[in-house]
Parts: structure tokens; C-alpha cells; sequence
């Protein structure tokens, strides 16, 4: 239920009329911990390039090798980044990075640029277990902070027949940490959550009459 992930930050104050490549470096102990590894913001004034991790990408392939160019047009023409734009949001959800991964020593290569004035950013995220950004070597314009991520239960509700009320009822159950899932009196789930199984005599009447 809980998952650790580290957010790769690069971010640049106000830049005017340069281009250029620039690296995210990164050490994986263990590739089989990581569940996911993808961009969950990218762009600059005026446009970017990203490209599949692990790839020394030259000059002369800096067109034609990247997975995703913000903002793209059809005609090849690049024009000014929608800091906002929920297509790149939704391009950036839909691209998973992990495959290119490998143990050790890894590396992303962006490409930026600025025609007149304006700032470049890229967000990585990295989810698995055991991961730290003690892994992560600084770069300039580069930071790193982890958190935990959690699974929520879904609710249930008992139900009764016509003139019985449930003496037990469930609800919505949202653990927050490792504590919230210890299950001390045995009935299967952690003390937190109700239990999904009703107990005995779940139901009641509401109307009683003696014989």
C-alpha cells in the first residue's frame, strides 16, 4: 500500500537567446525496485526536447531522436511553450521511461531553448522502494525531494432487509502510514479500515415485539 518516489527537479531563472543540452543524473541500485519512471512536467520559453534516457544525443540528432518536442507543430516550426497546456500534461502521463533504465549510473538529456527571454523546467518522477536522494547527484538548476505515495481502500456499506438498520457500517479508509495498517485483533485488515467481512448479528431490528 505504501511506495516511495523521488521528484528530479530542473529549473532555470530567466535566460536570454541560448540553446542548448543539459543532463539529469541518477544512480539506481537495484532496476527491479522501480515501478515507474516518467516526466511529470516539462517545457521552457520558447522550446524543449526530450529524449529517451541513457541516450548520448549529439547535435546533429537533435531533431529526429527526441520523444516528445514542446510544444510540436506539424509544420516542424517551434513556437512559444503554454506553461499549462494539458496536452503536454497528458503526453508526459502516457510515457513511461522505465524501460530505458538500468543499474547504476543513469542519465536524461534534454535540449532547451531561448529565443528572446524566458526560463526552462523538467520534473522527474521515480517510483519504487528503497529509493532516496542519496541517489541523485546535484547538478546546476537541479534539486530532489521524495515523499510516499499511498492506496486508498475502497468503501463498503452493509445492507439489511426492510425494518433492520446495520449495527456496523463502513466507510471510506485513506491509511497515511505503515501504523494505520497494523492489524492488532486479528480480523484481516489493519485497525484503521473496517473490516470488509460483517460481523455476527450484523443486522438488528428496529421494531421489537415480544411472543
Amino acid at each position: 500500500m505504501q511506495k516511495r518516489y523521488i521528484d528530479i527537479t530542473y529549473s532555470t531563472g530567466r535566460i536570454y537567446w541560448y540553446s542548448g543540452f543539459v543532463d539529469i543524473k541518477f544512480n539506481i541500485n537495484d532496476i527491479r525496485t522501480i515501478t515507474s519512471f516518467k516526466a511529470t512536467a516539462f517545457g521552457a520559453d520558447d522550446w524543449a526536447i526530450l529524449y529517451p534516457p541513457n541516450r548520448a544525443i549529439t547535435d546533429s540528432q537533435r531533431d529526429k531522436q527526441g520523444l516528445l518536442y514542446v510544444p510540436y507543430n506539424s509544420n516542424g516550426r517551434f513556437w512559444e511553450t503554454a506553461r499549462y497546456n494539458g496536452a503536454i500534461a497528458e503526453a508526459l502521463n502516457r510515457l513511461e521511461l522505465r524501460g530505458h533504465l538500468r543499474n547504476g549510473r543513469n542519465f536524461i538529456r534534454m535540449f532547451f531553448s531561448t529565443w528572446d527571454g524566458g526560463s526552462w523546467y523538467a520534473i522527474f518522477r521515480i517510483i519504487g522502494e528503497g529509493i532516496s536522494c542519496a541517489n541523485v547527484t546535484p547538478q546546476w538548476g537541479q534539486t530532489c525531494s521524495s515523499g510516499f505515495l499511498y492506496e486508498d481502500y475502497n468503501y463498503y456499506e452493509y445492507t439489511c432487509p426492510s425494518g433492520y438498520s446495520a449495527i456496523n457500517k463502513g466507510g471510506n479508509c485513506h491509511p497515511k502510514s505503515i501504523r494505520d495498517l497494523v492489524d492488532t485483533n486479528g480480523d484481516g485488515i489493519g485497525d484503521s479500515c473496517p473490516n470488509s467481512t460483517p460481523p455476527p448479528l450484523n443486522c438488528q431490528g428496529t421494531t421489537k415485539f415480544c411472543p
